[in-house]
């Protein structure tokens, strides 16, 4: 039996045909102190029926239906039966308390401003369009229909996370964790296409806007969760990339959160525009397997499937030690797996260690008073593009000073040389980044030469920018600036302390300052 509310305030279901109904024109609300529905009976909301529930006994074994009204919580309200409650809005009240113990289904917002315990409830976002998801615990949560269902706050699943439908788990900032050994993820697996997932953003599609948050799940280990386990997750609501993840090492709690730019350290063209970033609640004793999952639109020109391996960075570079090549499975999507991982940062799909066809023989530096010629050797090129020569001051962020073509194509011995006319005072450090002519890059080995500064005058920036040369001269003395042949561009005397020459009308290109025995070279821009 069906029994409708409408400008009616119900006192009581006692039974499945029972109902005393008061009449209330001037507000479309219903208010009980208690209320039972009964097996049998079908409760239909309807004129946007505000069903005001206030220290309340709730038991619902029938069926209470309101798509188009609010749930409103006012006090401590209980809510038990066997029944099944949809509601289109639900608004937990300042020092409310709501606990679930049944089933409910809301296609419209949950406003929590007290407090909402879904106990062993199963709690349904299933609206078809975006809803946000209240913060909390829950044993079951489902996400149903269509849309980005997006996290309000860290929240925990106990038992089941349903990913329904065709929709999208926004997590933004924050984290959902599944607790315990035995809690679930359905509706989404690894190795196939899927319509639901897990995004680890804001559901936007910058870089700023993936990476974000990420999916927890507690007590993968020979102690808890012994098999793969499945992390659904992907950058974007269009990209789907989730994660396989199995550890035969001690148990830990894993997070897994995916952005839509290559692993760092890669050459891009042979990469796949996706990293993961996994970690662990607590380092060491570890020994996992990783598998990834991508799409062929994420993958960039030079990438090919049939020689790629799961690599691990550090956040700069490429950790090749435990890397096996390989070719990808599936006809798309593709997924790849990668063993023997015992530490955790970022993860990605490239191509194997790029081996370009260049034999470089020798790399040497010659440090000559205040510049650094760099000298290197080839017996063998073939396809060699260009190199790129690379200076650091810390050994780790390295900078473009030049470039020199490359011959391309030959079996002879080769020299090459590059000055660096400005060296940075103390330790320099040297790479050539080795380009071939179908764009993939390698490195050569570092070297380093330390540059001690002539203690006489120094220029405090050097190339020389915005019409003005800086020097820090140690005693007053007489300064030429004159071009390579010879042109006197500038002649006095410079204070002792930090002097500035105007170079407004100087054209670029390299310029020498002389003071008593002493020539430096500046490069003006």
């Amino acid at each position: 039996m069906k029994k409708y509310i409408s400008s009616f305030l119900l006192i009581l279901f006692a039974g499945a045909a029972q109902a005393q109904l008061a009449e209330r024109p001037e507000s479309p609300q219903a208010a009980f102190p208690v209320l039972r529905i009964n097996a049998g009976t079908y409760v239909v909301g309807s004129d946007n029926l505000h069903l005001v529930l206030y220290n309340n006994s709730f038991t619902n074994n029938g069926n209470y239906t309101d798509s188009t009204g609010t749930f409103v919580i006012k006090g401590l309200v209980n809510q038990a039966g066997t029944g099944s409650t949809l509601v289109k809005d639900m608004l937990i009240n300042t020092s409310s308390t709501l606990n679930l113990s049944t089933s409910i289904k809301t296609i419209g917002t949950i406003s929590n401003n007290g407090t909402f315990n879904p106990g062993a409830s199963s709690v349904e976002y299933g609206a078809d369009g975006d809803q946000n998801i209240a913060a909390g615990t829950y044993t079951t949560l489902i996400t149903s229909g269509s849309g980005n269902k997006t996290l309000t706050g860290n929240t925990n699943i106990t038992s089941t996370l349903g990913l329904n439908g065709n929709v999208k788990l926004i997590t933004g900032n924050n984290l959902i964790t599944l607790k315990g050994t035995t809690s679930t993820i359905t509706g989404a697996a690894y190795g196939v296409a899927s319509s639901s997932w897990i995004v680890t953003g804001d559901g936007g599609t910058s870089p700023s806007s993936t990476g974000l948050g990420g999916l927890v799940i507690e007590n993968i280990g020979t102690t808890g969760r012994t098999t793969a386990i499945t992390f659904p997750v992907g950058p974007t609501p269009s990209l789907y990339n989730p994660v396989q993840f199995t550890n035969t090492g001690t148990t830990d709690n894993f997070t897994v959160t995916v952005n839509n730019q290559p692993v760092p350290g890669a050459t891009v063209s042979s990469s796949v525009n996706s990293t993961w970033l996994i970690s662990e609640a607590t380092p060491g004793g570890t020994d996992a397997i990783i598998g990834t999952q991508w799409v062929a639109s994420q993958e960039n020109s030079l990438f090919t499937r049939n020689n790629s391996l799961v690599a691990h960075s550090d956040g700069t570079s490429i950790n090749y030690s435990n890397s096996v090549t390989n070719a990808a499975a599936g006809s798309g999507p593709y997924t790849l797996s990668g063993a023997g991982f015992t530490s955790f940062s970022p993860f990605g799909v490239i191509n194997g260690a790029v081996v370009l066809p260049v034999k470089l023989t020798n790399f040497t530096l010659q440090q000559r008073s205040d510049n650094v010629i760099l000298s290197w050797q080839t017996a063998q090129e073939f396809g060699s593009g260009n190199y790129i020569v690379q200076r650091s001051t810390n050994g780790i962020n390295y900078v473009n000073i030049g470039s020199i073509s490359a011959i391309a194509y030959s079996n002879d011995i080769h020299n090459y040389s590059f000055t660096d006319i400005a060296p940075a005072n103390g330790n320099n450090y040297y790479r050539l980044q080795i380009n071939d002519l179908n764009g993939r890059s390698t490195y050569s080995d570092i070297q380093t030469a330390r540059v001690t500064p002539n203690v006489s005058f120094t220029i405090k920036e050097n190339p020389a920018t915005n019409g003005k040369v800086q020097v820090l001269v140690k005693s007053s003395d007489l300064f030429i600036l004159q071009s390579l042949d010879g042109k006197i561009l500038f002649k006095g005397r410079l204070n002792t302390g930090l002097n500035t020459i105007n170079i407004n009308t100087i054209s670029g290109g390299l310029y020498l300052l002389k003071s008593g025995n002493q020539t430096k070279k500046i490069l003006v821009q």
